[in-house]
């Protein structure tokens, strides 16, 4: 089902370390690891397919609303989104320039830069950033 797809790769995404493996996560679903492997693997290529239609810029019109509404709730003119930085953890250290992608968290990463408006819905992302790059170069 649907539903247990979106279980499947939620569960993935928050998790981490030992727990992280397909091997656990299939065990924590009762199936095996290839077919978890598989659940994951379809849903992610499901939501990158519907990735342009959910996340986007907002045309001129909409921005000046939602400037609009965000002056009105926090007094902050002329802005549009509220971005804020993560890192990823990646599992191992990357083969190419490994060592750049060691952070200051002490563990290897991406780093990641969301940007939503005030109602939450993301308007813009950008991951790709060895975990070492400060948030400002991001």
């Amino acid at each position: 089902s649907s539903e247990l797809h979106l279980l499947v790769l939620l569960k993935f995404l928050g998790s981490n370390g030992n727990e992280a493996t397909a091997s656990k996560l299939g065990q924590f679903f009762k199936m095996s690891k290839g077919s978890f492997l598989n659940y994951r693997n379809r849903m992610v290529v499901v939501l990158l397919k519907h990735l342009d239609d959910s996340v986007f810029w907002p045309e001129a019109d909409e921005r000046k609303e939602i400037a609009k509404r965000i002056e009105e709730k926090f007094l902050f003119p002329n802005c549009v989104g509220f971005p804020d930085g993560t890192l990823l953890p990646l599992e191992l250290k990357p083969h190419l320039s490994g060592e750049d992608y060691f952070s200051r968290k002490s563990c290897y990463a991406v780093n990641a830069l969301i940007t939503c408006d005030d109602i939450c819905q993301i308007r813009d992302v950008v991951i790709g950033w060895p975990g070492s790059v400060h948030d400002n170069r991001v």
